[in-house]
Order: C-alpha cells, then structure tokens, then sequence
C-alpha cells in the first residue's frame, strides 16, 4: 500500500496516457480517510480512488468493467513498475486484433488427450510466434481488454469467487477459452525481466506459492472446465 504510488508514476509517465488511472482497494480494509497522504497528492493530479467489495484479484476488472462498460480496460498489478511504452504497444496492438485480449506476458496451455496439463509443466514466458488457442496470458502485468468482450456470465462474483476464488488469470483465461475470445501475446519478444522491474516487498508471494507449488491453480482450472464443460482439441 505504501509502494503503490510508485505503480501509479510508472503509469501517469507512458507515452501515451491512459484515459484513466483507477486504484480499487477493499472497502472493508481501506477507506479515503486511511490511505496514505502520497496517493491523496496523486488524486489532486487525477487519480482515482475508488472502493469495491472484497473480489480478491478480480478488483482489477471486474469493478472496472462495471464501472465502464464501453471502455477498453487495460489491468496491471501493484508489484511492477511499467516500462513507458507499454500503452502505446498494447494500443497499437489492437488496431490489429481488435476484438482479442492482448497481453504482455503469456504461457502456453498444455493439452494430452484432450485434458489440461498441470500449470508447472507449461511452456512460461512465451514467444507471439506461438500464439494461438493454447495461449494462456497473464493478466496483471499489463493485459488489455477490449470493450465488451466478456459475455455477463464471466463477471458474476459469485461464480468466480466460488470456483476460481485465488486466480482470476485461469477463470478469464478459460472463460474466453469457451467462448472463443483470442488471447494474443504482444508482438514484442524483449525479456520480460528486462523491461518490467518487480517491487520485491509488494509480490504475493503466498497467493503465488499457494497457487503454483501447492497446486491451487489447477484445482480451480478442473472446477472452472467442469462447470464450462469446457472442451480442449
């Protein structure tokens, strides 16, 4: 929380600005009167602050998208500074595939007679040369969504925080799997690590270690195909 606004820098200096900057936060744990002074000096220049339910993960879309359905909506986690021109590519991107979720970072799903592959044995950090079906993208670390992309369905909190609670990657990853939505992998190849700088103190790293070593994503993957009947080729 007190790292954040160093996030929001790295956003309000990219070479083409976004719209809008919208900070969600808890409304049971945050309030306009506890946030600290630095993010208040950060509203005076246009930031929004703004207070939802307890979605877990899911606050970087979903209340977007209830907020501003016809907007493109590009999300980003509080763990990373962004290179300046993230926005710009991911805009340019979507002159070209308008109608695709395109992200910065992706993985690839793996499939064996028509299951799904436990998430440590995928490819990570993929090329775009391999885009295609398989392509899983990371959502946090600057992923653009096009207005209107996910059917009502998607975006109903009761479903993803009862079977997908922990990984909003997986739940909007295979929901857009269901309903053919493209993922696109940026057409840019430079090394993640090079480009997008990790605040250390900020990283989750129990949701991550709870998720990937201990198996939670594919827990919630199984529910999320089972519930879909989602299908792989």
């Amino acid at each position: 929380m007190h790292d954040v606004h160093l996030v929001i820098e790295s956003l309000s200096e990219q070479t083409v600005k976004a719209n809008r900057i919208i900070l969600w936060l808890d409304e049971d744990e945050f309030s306009q009167s506890t946030i600290p002074g630095i993010l208040k000096l950060q509203q005076d220049r246009g930031l929004e602050v703004r207070f939802c339910p307890n979605y877990r993960s899911y606050k970087k879309l979903v209340p977007t998208l209830q907020l501003a359905p016809n907007a493109d909506i590009i999300t980003v986690d509080d763990d990373l500074l962004y290179p300046y021109d993230m926005i710009e590519m991911l805009v340019k991107e979507k002159l070209d595939y308008p109608q695709c979720i395109i992200g910065t970072r992706a993985h690839e799903m793996l499939v064996n007679d028509k299951s799904l592959l436990p998430y440590k044995s995928w490819p990570k950090e993929c090329s775009y040369l391999n885009n295609g079906s398989k392509t899983f993208l990371t959502t946090g670390a600057g992923t653009l969504f096009p207005a209107g992309v996910f059917p009502k369905e998607a975006l109903e909190p009761k479903e993803f925080l009862n079977l997908c609670p922990n990984a909003d990657d997986i739940w909007f990853n295979l929901v857009a799997l269901k309903h053919g939505i493209g993922r696109w992998k940026l057409s840019d190849d430079r090394k993640f690590v090079s480009r997008f700088l990790h605040l250390e103190s900020n990283q989750d790293i129990g949701l991550n270690k709870q998720n990937v070593n201990n198996s939670q994503n594919d827990i919630q993957a199984k529910k999320v195909i089972e519930h879909f009947n989602i299908e792989f080729s």
